[in-house]
């Protein structure tokens, strides 16, 4: 009998170490299975956010759809991107953010000082440069000053991925799961892949900003020295031609009767002093082509399709290009830079048209449609190749332009042939 319960006893036992291991095994299986869904949605998360690189203009737009992707793609609770400040207190300053922080981050006061609250893992990481993971927001000592905002908000733990620019850590990456131990060691190798790749595009990004400003300010001093150049031309230069007309003239008048020969002479010189004023006005009307009037744009046009539809101002004889204007509504620019503007984007389009696009018609529209002006340059020539060189002076001063008045400009082949140029802004 002892020995029977003993038997019995013994394979009660075997089959408990058995239901063990099975539910290890299993238990084993379903975290796999988590450890294989959570790698696939952070891989997910990291293409999207790579598309999202490619696509972003501005550095603004770049970290909130990034942080939005991490979200909706890769499942984290919050995100959030926040960059160091060099001031007493050494703060962190979010800068984009998305998930569920409610006024979570606005009362953190989080800074990347050794102090209290800058030795969590967002002010480890931007002080030592190095990734810091807070495995558990309830037991990590050093997540104390947040842990019961986090416990509201369902953060189970924390990762803090820097970001450096130029050698130094400008801010840092944070993702906040919704359970502990959230960001193994894989997970931490594929998300400070990420980190390094953001950062970067935020360098490029800024590159580009300051080649951008650069431009804009060199635009802006060749508008300003223009200007300085036509103001001398019609009030300087204009004005002692037209002096020395009047000499001419009287000086004819001295002679007339009298001396034929030196009347003749001060004939030929009012002449020749005519075409030298006439030549002044039109180089201070090139420089200055915008009159500051509200309806200046819609004049200096016609007058750039009156020269451009003149043969001799080009030497194409009689079979030159027919260039006129089609203003649909009255449409007044109090803005004289805005004017300017939009004049030479007209201007750079036309000459193209007529230099490269062998046109023999181009059509400048100027309406209003709601709230946004619309300039529109169409011709009928062998147009626009279709991939263009964006690095010629012509395009870039173009984009440059539309971007100075806050507006968008289109170039693309029509359908029919020729090119349409379109550029269009807020009034």
């Amino acid at each position: 009998m002892n020995a029977l319960k003993h038997s019995v006893a013994e394979r009660a036992a075997e089959l408990e170490k058995a239901n063990l291991f099975l539910r290890q095994r299993e238990e084993n299986h379903k975290r796999s299975e988590q450890l294989l869904q959570r790698a696939n949605r952070t891989l997910q998360a990291i293409r999207d956010c790579h598309e999202a690189m490619l696509r972003a203009e501005t550095e603004g737009d770049l970290l909130t759809q990034i942080c939005r992707i991490i979200v909706k793609s890769g499942g984290e609770r919050m995100a959030w991107v926040g960059f160091a400040e060099h001031d007493a207190r050494k703060t962190v300053r979010p800068e984009a953010a998305a998930g569920r922080l409610k006024d979570y981050l606005s009362r953190a006061r989080i800074t990347w000082a050794d102090t209290e609250r800058g030795r969590g893992p967002v002010g480890t990481a931007i002080r030592t440069g190095k990734v810091c993971v807070c495995h558990n927001t309830l037991t990590d000592p050093q997540f104390a000053p947040w842990r019961e905002a986090a416990r509201r908000q369902g953060y189970g733990s924390v990762i803090a991925l820097p970001l450096t620019v130029d050698g130094r850590c400008i801010g840092a990456l944070c993702l906040y799961g919704t359970e502990p131990d959230m960001f193994d060691q894989g997970e931490q190798l594929l998300l400070e892949d990420l980190a390094n790749d953001l950062a970067f595009g935020i360098s490029m990004l800024r590159l580009r900003e300051d080649r951008e400003r650069l431009e804009d300010e060199i635009l802006k001093s060749i508008e300003r020295e223009q200007e300085r150049i036509g103001r001398d031309l019609h009030d300087g230069l204009c004005q002692l031609l037209v002096g020395a007309k009047f000499r001419s003239v009287y000086l004819k008048r001295l002679a007339k009767g009298r001396l034929p020969a030196v009347e003749k002479e001060a004939q030929s010189l009012e002449k020749l002093l005519n075409g030298a004023i006439e030549q002044a006005r039109e180089l201070a009307r090139g420089l200055n082509p915008v009159m500051v009037t509200p309806a200046g744009l819609t004049a200096a046009l016609q007058k750039l399709a009156a020269d451009v539809g003149n043969p001799p101002s080009h030497g194409s004889g009689a079979d030159g290009p027919r260039c006129f204007c089609q203003f649909p509504r009255p449409v007044k620019i109090f803005d004289q830079h805005v004017a300017g503007h939009l004049y030479r984007i007209a201007q750079e389009a036309v000459q193209n048209a007529f230099k490269h696009g062998r046109a023999n018609n181009i059509s400048i529209t100027l309406t209003r449609h709601n709230k946004l002006i619309q300039i529109v340059i169409k011709d009928d020539g062998i147009g626009i190749p279709r991939h263009p060189n964006e690095t010629g002076m012509g395009l870039k001063n173009m984009r440059t332009r539309a971007r100075l008045i806050g507006g968008q400009l289109e170039i693309r082949r029509r359908k029919h042939g020729g090119t349409a140029v379109m550029c269009e802004f807020p009034q």
